[in-house]
């Protein structure tokens, strides 16, 4: 469901990134990716309330920047403020970041990385998706669902599924599940974790022929 910065530093594609400020975030949890592109553009009318996913990483060229370093801090300042666990830039257009960027990552605890070219940036967000879902199937597995719908399940391991999942959904949850003869589940996983809005309320795991959904409220 959700790893720290420190481990999500150790898929094949971020294994090289170097961290150079917030090394007191590195505990930080990620359960998604998105990139920084256009969204800072100076005097560009777009909606920000909405572009970044809590305890995501972002990654970035700087492209943004470009000639106006100055736009750099802004630009982390909200990314903290929505919620983003880490960043990292590649060192296409700036080699090293300002000291006023360097120095409020450190003071605020938000992880920042460098990479350089052989990272690709639809392999990062590719990986770090892959290892989410694939977490996600670890503590929702079929035989885990099987053993709680049996009532097999030691108070043990619903404790540790619970708190596996407990970074998406808040106390209030509802269960549903759905099986008919032209759904096909795997599909319905792969739009789930395509989609930024449905993974802020809804949790999505195939158990035989059909899906479960857990769908939480904030009361």
């Amino acid at each position: 469901m959700a790893f720290t910065v420190r481990e999500i530093m150790t898929l094949p594609s971020l294994s090289k990134f170097n961290l150079v400020a917030g090394k007191g975030g590195l505990n930080n949890y990620i359960i998604t990716a998105g990139i920084v592109d256009y969204e800072f553009v100076e005097g560009l009318d777009y909606d920000l309330s909405k572009a970044f996913e809590k305890d995501s990483i972002v990654i970035s060229s700087l492209l943004f920047a470009k000639d106006k370093p100055e736009l750099i801090l802004p630009a982390i300042k909200f990314l903290k403020k929505s919620g983003v666990g880490a960043f990292a830039y590649k060192q296409i257009l700036f080699e090293t970041l300002p000291e006023d960027v360097i120095a409020y990552a450190d003071k605020n605890d938000f992880p920042i990385f460098s990479f350089r070219d052989g990272a690709w940036f639809e392999n990062i967000i590719f990986e770090v998706m892959a290892a989410v879902e694939k977490d996600d199937a670890r503590y929702l597995s079929e035989a885990h669902i099987e053993k709680m719908i049996k009532g097999e399940a030691t108070q043990e391991e619903v404790d540790n599924i619970r708190r596996g999942v407990s970074l998406l959904i808040d106390r209030a949850v509802s269960a549903g599940y759905v099986k008919m003869p032209e759904l096909d589940a795997n599909r319905v996983l792969r739009s789930f974790y395509m989609s930024k809005n449905l993974k802020e309320k809804v949790l999505v795991s195939k158990y035989e022929e059909g899906i479960f959904v857990l769908i939480t409220t904030s009361s």
